[in-house]
């Protein structure tokens, strides 16, 4: 009994399985019968779709053919037209060639009468002053060529000839002489009144030039002995003793000395003359700026420098490694002078020296990232002090 159990068991459940596969493929007709009834839903509508396209595409087509139609017929009428035009273009063409030339003949024409009534005009001028010329001199011209009455030609030949020669050396007669001689003398008062006013407009110049001139050699050695005086201090204090000066050379004079006790000397200010520097650092002897060192000779130009700026303060100064040939000592003493001037000027420095990067208020640098590519960074000193 329990074996039949089982068996009836297994089968009820045999029989649940393929009731359930039944229903899942009943339901998978019904899905396929639904889809297949879209599916021509969708052929019917698309054989719809592809009449109208057909019907449109005919339609076209029939247009097509027309416009082919009327593009040739348009065709046969503009050919003709085209050939017409480029004839009567080349018939223009050569009428408008025809016209230059037949304009160039007139204006050429028109030019030569011009030209043959002028010399016809001097001719008969010419002819008027003879016949004006020989009254004056009681000379029949109308008889000089017909013999006299009962006079043999012969013996009027030499009358006739003397006659002939003496009124070609007398020339002719320059009818607007008069004129052109009114139009030379109006020009001659005109450009000598051109002439006055710039001789006196050269004369307010020269003045001017010769003020100006004094003026600037009155400045220049006014500027020059206070750059002098403010350069000696400016060298002592940079190189912690010595002295310096200052001197023009190839001056006027012949030393170009600019005299202490005259400074009003009416000289041209820095005509053929030049600025000489003696130096005499620290336990040295005196000498030229050119027999010094490069540190030394950096410092005095740093301290020509300094004096210039004390003397005529400027807004802004830009060095560029001046402290390159420092040492540390002279760097302090630069450094010092810097600080100075930094009431009155605003310094630029490009420099690698830590010494005077100390008296630096705001540092750029420029460094490379991990990047590879250069980049800009800025410090106020007053910030992190």
């Amino acid at each position: 009994m329990a074996g039949l159990r089982a068996a009836a068991g297994s089968a009820e459940g045999q029989l649940r399985a393929q009731r359930t596969l039944l229903a899942a493929h009943e339901r998978s007709l019904a899905e396929g019968e639904r889809q297949l009834s879209s599916v021509a839903a969708s052929v019917a509508e698309l054989e719809a779709e592809r009449g109208r396209i057909g019907a449109a595409h005919a339609r076209v087509e029939a247009e097509h053919h027309a416009l082919l139609s009327e593009i040739d017929a348009l065709r046969a009428q503009i050919d003709p037209a085209e050939e017409a035009l480029r004839a009567d273009e080349l018939a223009q063409a050569d009428l408008e060639r025809r016209e230059q030339a037949a304009t160039a003949a007139l204006l050429e024409r028109e030019s030569a009468h011009g030209r043959a009534a002028m010399e016809a005009q001097r001719a008969g001028d010419r002819q008027d002053a003879i016949y004006e010329r020989a009254a004056a001199d009681d000379i029949d011209v109308e008889a000089l060529d017909v013999p006299a009455e009962g006079a043999p030609a012969e013996e009027l030949q030499p009358e006739i000839d003397a006659l002939r020669a003496k009124i070609l050396r007398m020339g002719a007669v320059n009818q607007l002489a008069l004129e052109e001689y009114e139009e030379a003398a109006e020009r001659h008062r005109f450009l000598s009144e051109q002439v006055a006013d710039l001789r006196e407009a050269e004369g307010s110049l020269m003045e001017l030039i010769t003020a100006l001139e004094g003026a600037m050699s009155q400045r220049f050695i006014t500027t020059f002995h206070a750059v002098a005086a403010e350069f000696e201090q400016s060298f002592v204090r940079l190189f912690g003793g010595g002295s310096a000066k200052l001197q023009l050379t190839g001056g006027p004079s012949g030393n170009g000395h600019l005299p202490e006790d005259e400074p009003d000397a009416p000289t041209p200010a820095g005509r053929g003359q030049g600025v000489e520097i003696i130096v005499r650092p620290p336990g040295k002897k005196q000498q030229s700026i050119s027999l010094l060192s490069g540190g030394e000779r950096t410092l005095t130009a740093a301290a020509l420098l300094f004096a210039i700026l004390k003397v005529n303060p400027s807004p802004f100064c830009i060095l560029d490694e001046t402290d390159a040939a420092l040492d540390e000592s002279n760097v302090g003493r630069f450094r010092e002078a810097l600080a100075a001037l930094s009431d009155q000027t605003q310094f630029i420095l490009i420099t690698h020296n830590r010494g005077t990067i100390e008296a630096a208020d705001t540092l750029y640098g420029v460094t490379m990232g991990d990047d590879g590519a250069s980049k800009t960074i800025s410090l106020r000193v007053e910030e992190y002090v």
